[in-house]
């Protein structure tokens, strides 16, 4: 419903100053949500970031961090890898992508 809610909200108010749509405050919100040890709505919104904002490296890179912190060291490769490929100077992905690969690592 949440996710319903912010498209409508997006389609009808998008660039007019009502309310912030930016990659950022997604972002943010989903930093909110892990925080409060909600996961799976943390990686729906980080999702839905990706869709709105697929060029950017930050919102690959948040994705994730979030499938990293649920323990899902796969799908946390596949998008810090992601990351990388749209910004290889990415030093927030590169070190994620480091810390998954020594937990993995006997």
């Amino acid at each position: 419903a949440a996710i319903a809610r912010y498209r409508e909200l997006r389609e009808r108010y998008y660039g007019k100053g009502g309310y912030n749509f930016r990659e950022e405050s997604l972002d943010a919100f989903g930093s909110e949500l892990l925080e409060l040890k909600d996961t799976e709505s943390a990686l729906t919104i980080w999702q839905l970031n990706t869709v709105q904002f697929p060029q950017s490296s930050k919102v690959w890179e948040s994705l994730a961090g979030g499938y990293a912190a649920a323990g899902n060291k796969t799908l946390a490769e596949i998008y810090y890898r992601k990351a990388l490929e749209l910004d290889p100077r990415n030093e927030d992905a590169l070190d994620g992508l480091r810390k998954i690969s020594e937990k993995t690592t006997p």
